[in-house]
């Protein structure tokens, strides 16, 4: 077999041949530098409320990533043959959307009424409630994405099983920041949580298109059906 198939199963390439891992790492070297220079420059404009995004450049660089990603996704879901990859590709442009809309705080707000309706039944405290309401929504987005993408059957390559494992677990840990990292914020105030999300959701954002741009340069017969 092709030494370049062998190898697309190194633990610390997500599965890539040699070649992809490359272009994937050169990616996600470049773009996390962008990041720290934007973030710096966005800490030295705005302050730290500044990382969010919200109507400056920061926001502008992370929907330019997230439109590459998901255009990344839609070429290899189709060179792979693969509805899982499409999946993700339809998951990270609801993200962004959501993201750009803010749907996970007006569904919280919702959420958070019932459970201080419900609080206040019981004696309970509510002083969390907004924080729960969207923590709540989120987890439901999230649910709502895995069910999406392993929903559909077993990819017919090695490596876009790994590709699915690999981006479900990068979805895994945006939703850590995005909703465990916000809870914790409301739970403990500090100025610095708020800080840690963006940064952390950010270099998320640049893993998963770093990874679907490398899968979107593989070649030859790593694309193959291959068992395993």
């Amino acid at each position: 077999m092709n030494s370049s198939v062998e190898r697309s199963n190194g633990r610390w390439s997500g599965g890539l041949p040699v070649d992809a891992a490359k272009v994937a790492f050169g990616v996600i070297v470049t773009c996390l530098l962008v990041d720290a220079v934007f973030e710096v420059a966005g800490v030295r404009f705005y302050g730290l409320d500044g990382l969010d995004g919200s109507g400056n450049f920061l926001g502008m660089w992370d929907l330019l990533k997230a439109i590459v990603t998901v255009g990344a996704l839609v070429v290899v879901a189709r060179r792979f043959r693969s509805m899982s990859i499409a999946a993700f590709g339809i998951v990270y442009f609801l993200l962004e959307a959501e993201d750009q809309l803010d749907l996970h705080i007006a569904i919280g707000h919702r959420a958070a009424r019932l459970i201080r309706s419900i609080a206040h039944s019981g004696g309970w405290d509510t002083a969390h409630a907004q924080a729960l309401g969207k923590l709540l929504a989120l987890t439901l987005f999230a649910a709502i994405g895995l069910a999406l993408i392993w929903v559909w059957r077993r990819p017919p390559t090695r490596i876009a099983r790994r590709a699915r494992l690999v981006f479900t677990g990068l979805l895994v840990v945006l939703y850590v920041f995005a909703g465990g990292v916000d809870f914790l914020g409301a739970m403990f105030t500090s100025r610095w949580w708020p800080a840690i999300e963006e940064t952390g959701e950010r270099v998320v954002m640049t893993l998963s298109l770093g990874y679907a741009l490398g899968l979107a340069a593989v070649r030859g017969p790593t694309m193959m059906r291959v068992p395993g």
